[in-house]
């Protein structure tokens, strides 16, 4: 008789094989079991979930959590190390901006280029800056402050809008590159196979988005001085101009 999933030991479940790895692993696909995988020299390289290339964090499932995550952890790494001055009361709020801007945000932001943004993801790194601005600012919710004003006392723009521009600036550092450029190639690059079930947001998507706020075209692109003021404006900025 069978032993269900729920009845195995610890130890057979670590070794557990599902029988398409297992059909795979007697073809010769190069997979073993599920944790290596054989390259052409005969190397063995591991097979894990996630892991950290160039700061950024890449994982098997795709999306932009892990890396998320990984770099709101840097961020206050770099906060609480910075914590006596960012949170001293003799130090002006716009010498905290200016500090906060290099040394801490510019860490959490790191890599966000390449980030296709989802509401959760957006909202995860909006309370976890508003949380050191508020600290910052030596303030609580209790004392019902706008974020908004905040960022204007500390002389900052919201990491939304941040975000925004690094990705339109370098959205247009690929579209001027050649046309037999890699980069450009891959972002143009269409995957095969089936797409995931559910909505997926992709980054090209959040790039579309984010011209239509600014008021942009990807044809913007080829002209240096438009793009870059364009991607510089903010959104409310942006409807005015276009009216």
């Amino acid at each position: 008789m069978k032993k269900k999933i729920g009845q195995l030991s610890r130890k057979e479940i670590e070794e557990y094989t599902c029988k398409k790895c297992k059909f795979e692993e007697e073809k010769g696909s190069g997979f073993v079991g599920g944790k290596e995988m054989i390259l052409n020299g005969g190397d063995k390289c591991e097979v894990v979930d996630k892991f950290c290339y160039l700061g950024d964090t890449m994982s098997v499932g795709g999306g932009t959590d892990a890396a998320v995550v990984t770099r709101i952890s840097s961020g206050w790494k770099n906060f609480r190390e910075l914590q006596p001055i960012l949170t001293a009361k003799y130090v002006s709020c716009k010498t905290k901006g200016i500090l906060y801007n290099a040394c801490v945000r510019s860490v959490m932001i790191y890599g966000a280029e390449t980030w296709s943004m989802k509401k959760g993801i957006s909202d995860i790194l909006n309370r976890a800056e508003m949380r050191m601005v508020r600290w910052m600012c030596g303030v609580s919710l209790l004392d019902h402050i706008r974020s908004e004003d905040l960022r204007k006392r500390m002389g900052i723009l919201g990491i939304e809008e941040m975000l925004r521009r690094a990705r339109l600036r370098w959205f247009g550092h690929v579209m001027r590159k050649e046309d037999d450029d890699w980069v450009k190639r891959c972002m143009n690059l269409e995957v095969q196979g089936n797409a995931p079930k559910g909505p997926r947001k992709t980054w090209r998507k959040t790039v579309e988005e984010d011209m239509k706020l600014k008021g942009l075209k990807a044809e913007d692109c080829a002209d240096r001085q438009k793009w870059r003021k364009g991607t510089k404006a903010l959104p409310q900025d942006a409807e005015e101009g276009s009216d």
